[in-house]
Protein backbone atom coordinates (compact mmCIF):
# COMPACT_ATOMS: atom_id res chain seq x y z
CA UNK A 1 0.00 0.00 0.00
CA UNK A 2 1.53 3.58 -0.91
CA UNK A 3 1.09 6.44 0.98
CA UNK A 4 -0.41 9.04 -0.77
CA UNK A 5 1.64 12.68 0.00
CA UNK A 6 -0.76 15.41 0.51
CA UNK A 7 -1.48 17.41 -2.65
CA UNK A 8 -0.67 20.92 -2.39
CA UNK A 9 -1.30 23.28 -5.43
CA UNK A 10 1.09 25.88 -4.22
CA UNK A 11 3.49 26.75 -1.53
CA UNK A 12 1.58 29.45 -0.87
CA UNK A 13 -1.61 26.98 -0.42
CA UNK A 14 0.77 25.26 2.16
CA UNK A 15 1.92 28.39 4.36
CA UNK A 16 -1.40 29.92 4.60
CA UNK A 17 -2.99 26.76 6.09
CA UNK A 18 -0.27 26.02 8.63
CA UNK A 19 -0.87 29.79 9.40
CA UNK A 20 -3.89 29.67 10.04
CA UNK A 21 -4.12 26.25 12.31
CA UNK A 22 -1.41 27.71 14.22
CA UNK A 23 -3.18 30.88 14.45
CA UNK A 24 -6.62 28.87 15.68
CA UNK A 25 -3.94 27.00 18.34
CA UNK A 26 -2.84 30.28 19.22
CA UNK A 27 -6.49 31.40 19.85
CA UNK A 28 -7.35 28.25 21.71
CA UNK A 29 -4.23 28.33 24.21
CA UNK A 30 -4.37 31.77 25.03
CA UNK A 31 -8.80 31.48 25.55
CA UNK A 32 -7.31 28.66 28.16
CA UNK A 33 -4.58 30.73 29.45
CA UNK A 34 -6.89 33.67 30.26
CA UNK A 35 -8.95 31.49 32.12
CA UNK A 36 -6.87 30.12 34.32
CA UNK A 37 -5.35 33.65 34.76
CA UNK A 38 -9.17 34.35 36.05
CA UNK A 39 -9.44 31.24 38.01
CA UNK A 40 -5.93 31.20 40.05
CA UNK A 41 -3.69 33.93 40.99
CA UNK A 42 -1.05 33.34 38.12
CA UNK A 43 2.05 35.05 38.45
CA UNK A 44 3.74 37.55 35.46
CA UNK A 45 6.15 34.88 34.97
CA UNK A 46 3.66 32.04 34.80
CA UNK A 47 1.48 33.80 31.80
CA UNK A 48 5.21 34.46 30.13
CA UNK A 49 5.88 30.86 30.55
CA UNK A 50 2.00 30.24 29.29
CA UNK A 51 2.61 32.45 26.10
CA UNK A 52 5.92 31.38 25.27
CA UNK A 53 4.80 27.87 25.27
CA UNK A 54 1.53 29.04 22.86
CA UNK A 55 4.60 30.17 20.31
CA UNK A 56 6.47 27.12 20.69
CA UNK A 57 3.07 24.25 20.39
CA UNK A 58 1.56 26.66 18.03
CA UNK A 59 4.87 26.86 15.66
CA UNK A 60 5.25 23.38 16.05
CA UNK A 61 2.10 22.41 14.23
CA UNK A 62 2.89 25.36 11.51
CA UNK A 63 6.04 23.59 10.59
CA UNK A 64 4.67 19.94 11.10
CA UNK A 65 1.65 21.06 8.78
CA UNK A 66 3.36 22.84 5.96
CA UNK A 67 6.48 20.15 5.82
CA UNK A 68 3.94 17.60 5.00
CA UNK A 69 2.57 19.73 2.24
CA UNK A 70 6.13 20.68 0.83
CA UNK A 71 8.21 17.79 1.01
CA UNK A 72 11.19 19.52 -0.06
CA UNK A 73 13.21 21.68 2.58
CA UNK A 74 10.37 20.82 4.92
CA UNK A 75 12.82 22.58 7.86
CA UNK A 76 13.11 25.96 5.59
CA UNK A 77 9.54 26.05 4.91
CA UNK A 78 8.58 25.58 8.52
CA UNK A 79 11.02 28.34 9.71
CA UNK A 80 9.15 30.59 6.40
CA UNK A 81 6.02 29.95 8.41
CA UNK A 82 7.14 30.47 11.57
CA UNK A 83 8.70 34.45 10.35
CA UNK A 84 5.05 34.64 8.54
CA UNK A 85 3.85 33.90 11.81
CA UNK A 86 5.97 36.13 13.66
CA UNK A 87 5.05 39.27 11.28
CA UNK A 88 1.63 39.04 11.68
CA UNK A 89 2.14 38.91 15.78
CA UNK A 90 4.08 41.87 15.60
CA UNK A 91 1.33 43.84 13.27
CA UNK A 92 -1.32 43.03 15.61
CA UNK A 93 0.46 44.00 18.42
CA UNK A 94 0.90 47.07 16.92
CA UNK A 95 -2.85 47.50 16.02
CA UNK A 96 -3.88 46.39 19.61
CA UNK A 97 -1.10 48.74 21.60
CA UNK A 98 -0.03 51.62 19.05
CA UNK A 99 3.37 50.41 19.40
CA UNK A 100 6.05 47.64 18.30
CA UNK A 101 7.57 45.68 21.54
CA UNK A 102 10.81 46.20 22.32
CA UNK A 103 14.08 45.09 20.29
CA UNK A 104 14.95 41.94 22.91
CA UNK A 105 11.74 41.17 23.22
CA UNK A 106 10.79 40.53 19.31
CA UNK A 107 14.41 38.96 18.81
CA UNK A 108 13.84 36.50 21.13
CA UNK A 109 10.17 36.00 19.51
CA UNK A 110 11.16 35.50 16.28
CA UNK A 111 13.75 33.08 17.24
CA UNK A 112 10.97 30.93 19.27
CA UNK A 113 9.01 31.29 16.54
CA UNK A 114 11.57 30.41 13.50
CA UNK A 115 13.18 27.23 15.39
CA UNK A 116 10.01 26.04 16.50
CA UNK A 117 8.41 26.43 12.66
CA UNK A 118 11.76 25.28 11.62
CA UNK A 119 11.80 21.79 14.15
CA UNK A 120 7.99 21.04 13.55
CA UNK A 121 9.13 21.10 9.54
CA UNK A 122 11.92 18.74 10.70
CA UNK A 123 9.66 15.99 12.43
CA UNK A 124 7.28 16.50 9.10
Amino acid sequence: MKNNPIVVKSKGEALFRGVAISYIITIAMLLILAFLMFKYDMTERNVNIGIIATYILSNLVLGFSVGKRIRKNSWLWGAVGGLIYFVILIIIGFIVNRQFMGLGESVTNILICCASGMLGGMFS
